[in-house]
């Protein structure tokens, strides 16, 4: 017997008992009814197999990956608009074309805008000359799930022609919490910002603040996806040291942690953080530092 998402039971696979040193498939399939009414994210959950003999139950872990779309709409700005996004609109903050542009006094009609464009024709200018221009978009999410915000983020400084661009201010916010908040920030090309968060809320507010008096910053190819619970595949014990391998999401950071007694919450991290580059992660430890640990995987903040 078993329960997964959806509260659905699933009948055992076949009839009659199993023979001992046998074995069968089982397939698990999805309640698409509650599944559609989800928001994207990871579900985990338990697959509980029970010996209704003795009663012994074994679990496994099943994960459910909804990654039907984006949760942020519009994020490259290809739409050429604010489309699905929240603003406060006027002449200086605008999404604009990978071609010269003439936006109005602040700016020369030669003015260039694939410089502050990171990939497609489109992306946001944002140059609010006096006070903070804030862009939100209120996303779905899951409560308790853990995400990755990515954004391209740049203040060439082409328009101006000043150096350093500044004065000028840029922060982004996760449901009213600063994750990032400079002030006069020098000459910088495309960079990626990426910040691991968490939903506490089946909505969630991405907020963008932008000030830039001589100049614009360029966003682009904003996205929020969801990270799956890091699971470890397989492990492996030679010659003083033990081998780990866990499932990742390319981009994420992971940290390993230890410990010598579960009956504590005293996790000492093994080695350095360590970014994803594909979808498994290695590390290994030596068997011989004690006589027994306990592991487990984190998403690094």
């Amino acid at each position: 017997m078993m329960s997964a998402l959806g509260e659905k039971e699933f009948p055992s696979a076949g009839s009659g008992p199993l023979a001992g040193n046998t074995s069968t498939n089982v397939t698990v399939s999805l309640n698409t009814s509650v599944a559609a009414t989800m928001a994207s994210g990871v579900y985990n959950t338990n697959v509980t197999f029970e010996n209704t003999t003795d009663g012994v139950t074994q679990n496994r872990l099943f994960t459910l990956t909804l990654v039907g779309s984006q949760l942020v709409q519009n994020g490259g700005f290809e739409l050429g608009n604010f489309t699905d996004w929240t603003e406060v609109s006027d002449q200086y903050n605008l999404v604009g074309r990978a071609t010269s542009l003439n936006i109005g006094s602040r700016h020369s009609p030669d003015y260039v805008g694939s410089y502050y464009i990171h990939s497609g024709n489109y992306a946001a200018f944002l140059g609010e000359p006096d006070s903070l221009f804030y862009l939100s978009q209120t996303l779905g999410t899951v409560p308790g799930q853990v995400y990755l915000l990515s954004f391209w983020l740049a203040n060439p400084g082409i328009s101006s022609g000043a150096s350093p661009p500044t004065p000028n201010q840029f922060l982004v916010s996760w449901n009213g919490t600063n994750l990032f908040n400079q002030s006069n920030l020098g000459t910088i090309s495309f960079t990626n910002l990426q910040f691991v968060v968490a939903a506490t809320a089946s909505s969630t507010t991405l907020e963008f603040g932008a000030q830039n008096q001589p100049d614009y910053f360029g966003l682009d190819d904003v996205s929020v996806t969801p990270i799956p619970a890091p699971v470890f595949q397989s492990t492996a014990s030679a010659s003083g040291t033990i081998s780990l391998i866990w499932s990742a999401m390319t981009g994420v950071t992971y940290q390993v942690q230890y410990t010598t007694n579960l009956g504590t919450l005293n996790w000492i991290n093994l080695g350095s953080p360590i970014t994803a580059t594909s979808g498994f992660i290695s590390t290994s430890d030596f068997t011989t530092l004690s006589p027994q640990r306990f592991y487990r995987v984190v998403v690094a903040p």
